[in-house]
């Protein structure tokens, strides 16, 4: 009884999320952001967030070098390394527009760019469903296989695609609107 209470219990997410999201994670979000905790002691803002964008940067050159796939991670990463430093570039801004900066506009945004790959061949929920669910070729060429055999699949994609999209648009629209 003694020997199980001192020995450490290790945390095991490799059920719930695959290892190599994790891995991805720790990567593109986590070392940036102690990365950048040490950076900005010492440099300028700016040349914190530039220094730590090229981590995920990197990162997603190298898997795409790798796998010929995009990090969808690394992406989202670096749009709020974007939205950050955009912040950190106007610091004298008055409390609207900050508001605006830095959290009507990224969201409404994304929404708005959700909203147009419904005219794609495959919508961007598409991209990010297969990006958490299959991790080698064989498994990446089932799910476009998936996608051309089910309409029940495209149909629920593209729904959930148009909800989040207008959703993010329109809920960050009243948001604006409210501020002003």
């Amino acid at each position: 009884m003694a020997n199980e209470r001192s020995t450490p219990r290790r945390l095991n997410f490799s059920n719930v999320i695959p290892s190599t999201i994790l891995q991805t994670i720790a990567i593109d979000v986590v070392f940036p952001y102690m990365v950048y905790q040490l950076f900005a002691a010492r440099l300028a803002g700016p040349a914190a967030l530039l220094l730590v964008a090229l981590f995920p940067l990197s990162h997603m050159i190298w898997q795409y070098n790798q796998q010929r796939s995009l990090d969808l991670i690394a992406l989202a990463a670096l749009y709020v390394i974007f939205w950050v430093m955009l912040g950190a570039l106007l610091p004298d801004v008055s409390p609207l527009l900050a508001t605006i900066l830095h959290y009507v506009l990224p969201i409404a945004i994304l929404g708005l760019l959700t909203l147009l790959t419904r005219w794609m061949r495959m919508p961007l929920l598409f991209y990010i469903d297969r990006y958490c669910h299959a991790h080698t070729p064989d498994h990446i060429a089932d799910y476009t296989d998936y996608w051309q055999e089910s309409a029940e699949y495209r149909q629920l994609i593209f729904r959930m695609n148009n909800v989040w999209g207008w959703d993010n648009f329109s809920f960050r629209s009243l948001c604006y609107c409210s501020s002003c």
